[in-house]
């Protein structure tokens, strides 16, 4: 009963956090167009491990932009 609620607990922190996710691939495959490949979108989410979404952000930003600049 427990971790069925903690479970529930942290469901929308989850929720917010996939939603964040896939703004930042929208984002990323539309400005980077046909450079933009999903793998080197995990690489980038993943290389750096558990990171708040501000940094995961920052992260992707720098990203996009070394790839168009």
């Amino acid at each position: 009963m427990v971790a069925r609620r903690l479970l529930l607990e942290q469901q929308p922190a989850y929720l917010i956090g996939r939603l964040r996710i896939e703004h930042l691939r929208d984002r990323a495959a539309r400005e980077l167009g046909t450079r933009f490949t999903i793998k080197d979108f995990h690489h980038h989410v993943l290389a750096n491990g558990a990171v708040p979404l501000e940094t995961l952000d920052d992260i992707i930003e720098r990203w996009i932009e070394r790839t168009t600049g």
